[in-house]
């Protein structure tokens, strides 16, 4: 059986793929290579530490797990030759990656990558033969945008598989999720979530005509390790509302189907609401529109008249398919692990 290895370097943006590794076992002796912020000598800066949740998670998969940095690779702590192919959670060509690549090339052995999120301008060209060799992207949309970026057979359509289990958990509309990017505590390259974004979202007259609570879904940053003031933040502008506030969860699948309606950035993980087809209202002053600008229906500014719209959606319903359709592969029908393990099997 041929040995891989198993990179992973940050947690939010493996946990895309996390899901194909009871299926990698059963074609390949995988070995484990926790790096950067998935190393436990890096001090976590969240509220939870989910490195913990996916030893326990998956960590009885691999054959063999080795914790160090990039330059002990190098060094040779790491033999790098014995492998058939190394499969990356990343794709951006930072934080030592691109000297890992180079490692690799040497050794004779291919890196194979993952798109890293939602980013607006084309990146698949930014890492090809900087930190990977080939790259797997969410669905055609993105494979379109880069198409002629990169030689023909650099990109491989995926899907998300993380998502997959959606298929199987049922819609209970108990809450209103509303996921933040960067809070007014703190420098964002957009439009920061602050008292005036909660008031202009019209978040309080939607509470109140639906009788939900909001749950706030804050993201952990590296660089802003302070989950506590992002807590309080959020208290200090939401003294009106009924509302829970959750930072670091293994698994948001059931905090997304249990929702009602979902208001976001354009964030990776509202791929999920929308392809549960739960009303799914992005805000694009608040984030990265990128992969929904050309073909979602509900993108919206914040200075429309937003509560009209939030009800319209919910009592009419919504079907976001043919978005689905061209924006995950295997997303319409809950099978991207299947799709992509059929492509790694080509390699």
């Amino acid at each position: 059986m041929d040995k891989i290895l198993f990179v992973t370097s940050i947690y939010r943006t493996g946990e895309k793929i996390f899901p194909i590794i009871p299926e990698l076992v059963k074609h390949f002796s995988v070995e484990l290579l926790t790096v950067n912020e998935m190393c436990f000598d890096y001090e976590w800066y969240g509220n939870k530490d989910l490195r913990l949740q996916f030893f326990d998670r998956w960590g009885d998969y691999f054959d063999e797990s080795y914790e160090t940095s990039f330059k002990d690779v190098k060094a040779g702590k790491l033999d790098l030759t014995p492998y058939k192919f190394i499969l990356l959670d990343d794709l951006r060509p930072r934080y030592n990656l691109d000297k890992f690549y180079d490692f690799a090339k040497k050794c004779g052995t291919p890196v194979i990558a993952n798109t890293h999120g939602n980013i607006g301008k084309p990146h698949i060209p930014n890492g090809y033969q900087k930190a990977f060799d080939k790259v797997f992207v969410v669905g055609q949309s993105e494979y379109d945008r880069d198409k002629d970026n990169v030689p023909e057979g650099t990109m491989i359509k995926g899907g998300l598989p993380s998502s997959d289990k959606l298929k199987d958990i049922d819609k209970t509309g108990e809450h209103i999720l509303v996921i933040c990017n960067f809070l007014g505590n703190r420098w964002g390259p957009f439009e920061k979530f602050d008292r005036k974004v909660v008031v202009k979202l019209k978040l309080k007259e939607l509470q109140d005509e639906l009788d939900l609570p909001i749950k706030y879904k804050l993201k952990s940053r590296e660089d802003h390790p302070y989950p506590q003031k992002d807590f309080e933040y959020i208290d200090s502008i939401s003294h009106d509302l009924k509302y829970e506030t959750i930072m670091d969860i293994g698994d948001d699948s059931e905090l997304i189907a249990k929702s009602k309606i979902v208001i976001s950035h354009g964030s990776c993980m509202v791929f999920k609401s929308i392809q549960k087809n739960i009303p799914t209202i992005l805000i694009k002053e608040l984030g990265d529109v990128a992969l929904f600008v050309d073909n979602y229906p509900d993108l919206y500014s914040k200075e429309d008249d937003l509560l009209p719209i939030y009800l319209d959606k919910i009592n009419s319903g919504v079907d976001y398919s043919d978005f689905i359709k061209v924006s995950v592969e295997g997303g319409f029908t809950f099978t991207s692990t299947e799709i992509y393990m059929k492509e790694l099997l080509k390699l």
